[in-house]
């Protein structure tokens, strides 16, 4: 049975969908199969990945309102053992139906282990609007654990409480074995030192919740996804494939851990 992973942010513009991307070709790389699905009404993920001179008929949102069969969805990418989900068509008028029916809180997870998604990948992660309403909340409810994208800069830090306000909410209404395996520091720079500081002060409140690896800014990141590539096999020997692959490592080491915990 796969593992499923929301990758949240209360926050724009700090690399959620890369970070999405490129975590999903690591763990491809180390010969595990991965389905990225996308929520995002955006739909940058099916962009990012390489699909962008494809017709999206069928996505995500259909599977949060109405009956659809996974070969309706699930659409093969140019890298091996990677899928995606699109968040399909979206128009201001499907998000309003979504956002404004709470029953489809559960909708995305009963798809998914009702028609036996789950069961064909390893990992399974979910890409989440940088909003928090029932779309984002679906993906949650999904999910076995969540983890947090934030750039180490003051603006995106204390956007931080207002994400664990809302999954607190879902934990205690909603999914009471709802975890957050990490928060993932992304864009870093270790000659900035108001990110040194930002990250110092996320470690200290925070304390074992950031993930050790702290994914680089890293040009060839941004030249990867221009060209719809997961840095890892872009560049496979710069800074951000290297920290990639080493975050994939740092989860599967917490992972263990996670399970222990749950067990006892």
């Amino acid at each position: 049975m796969g593992k499923i992973y929301a990758i949240l942010s209360k926050k724009g513009g700090v690399g959620k969908t890369t970070v999405v991307i490129n975590l999903g070709a690591a763990f491809a790389e180390r010969g595990q199969k991965v389905l990225l699905v996308d929520v995002d009404p955006q739909n940058s993920l099916y962009l990012g990945i390489g699909l962008y001179k494809e017709r999206i008929d069928r996505g995500s949102f259909d599977i949060l309102l109405k009956n659809v069969k996974p070969e309706e969805v699930i659409r093969e990418t140019p890298y091996r053992n990677i899928e995606v989900i699109p968040s399909g068509p979206v128009t201001p008028y499907l998000e309003w139906r979504i956002s404004s029916v709470s029953k489809n809180l559960d909708r995305l997870k009963n798809w998914l282990d009702y028609t036996g998604v789950k069961d064909r990948y390893d990992y399974i992660l979910i890409d989440t609007p940088p909003t928090f309403n029932s779309i984002t909340g679906s993906a949650v409810v999904a999910s076995d654990a969540v983890m947090i994208t934030v750039q180490s800069e003051p603006l995106a830090y204390r956007t931080l409480p207002a994400v664990f306000v809302f999954l607190r909410d879902i934990k205690e209404k909603l999914k009471p074995s709802l975890r957050v395996l990490g928060i993932i520091i992304n864009m870093y720079d270790g000659r900035e030192e108001l990110m040194v500081q930002t990250a110092r002060v996320l470690e200290e409140k925070y304390k074992n919740i950031p993930f050790k690896t702290r994914i680089p800014k890293d040009l060839n990141i941004a030249e990867a996804l221009a060209y719809g590539k997961p840095v890892i096999f872009h560049e496979p020997g710069s800074a951000g494939a290297r920290a990639f692959r080493l975050l994939a490592k740092e989860i599967k080491a917490r992972e263990t851990v996670l399970e222990q915990v749950i067990k006892r």
